[in-house]
């Protein structure tokens, strides 16, 4: 009997002990900076104010935090991007990567919770996706954009944004 408890808890624990298959990140929403330092090292940039935020271009994520210093928002940049960041390739989340397509992400998101095409640059639109728990915004090109001489088609994405979704599929 105590050896089949023992067991059972050992299995518990691993079960609830693991990290959410959905997640590929190396850091997560409500880590401290403490945490984020410890994984990624000190950041090549740094934004003070009313949210800090914080560069990490060799690990090619920019992080966003809260009044407490606890991670609020993730961002990652696409491949297009133009500020030194390396391209993140591994799963970001649900399994997509920043090199996927925005097609890709309608068919494992389904339909955005909304659409919009930006009012200061004609070529980039935003889709955002709400699925608990997160909020999942995605920058992408809305017709195919050239820069230093690479042409990235429509749809490619630009960014992907990851914060806490709350209400919603």
């Amino acid at each position: 009997m105590i050896k089949n408890l023992s067991a059972f808890f050992l299995c518990f624990c691993l079960l609830s002990c693991t990290q959410n298959d959905d997640w590929g990140l190396p850091i997560h929403l409500g880590d401290s900076k403490t945490h984020v330092y410890s994984v990624l090292g000190s950041p090549s940039f740094e934004v003070k104010g009313n949210a800090d935020i914080h560069w990490f271009q060799n690990s090619g994520l920019t992080l966003l935090y809260d009044p407490a210093g606890n991670v609020s928002s993730i961002v990652v940049p696409g491949h297009s991007n133009s500020s030194g960041f390396l391209t993140y390739k591994e799963p970001v989340i649900f399994d997509l990567k920043v090199t996927d397509t925005i097609k890709r992400f309608e068919t494992l998101l389904g339909a955005p919770i909304s659409k919009e095409d930006s009012i200061l640059d004609d070529s980039l639109g935003t889709f955002v996706w709400r699925k608990t728990p997160y909020l999942i915004k995605a920058d992408f090109w809305s017709k195919d954009y050239s820069e230093r001489g690479t042409i990235f088609k429509e749809g490619t994405i630009v960014s992907i944004e990851i914060s806490k979704g709350y209400g919603g599929n």
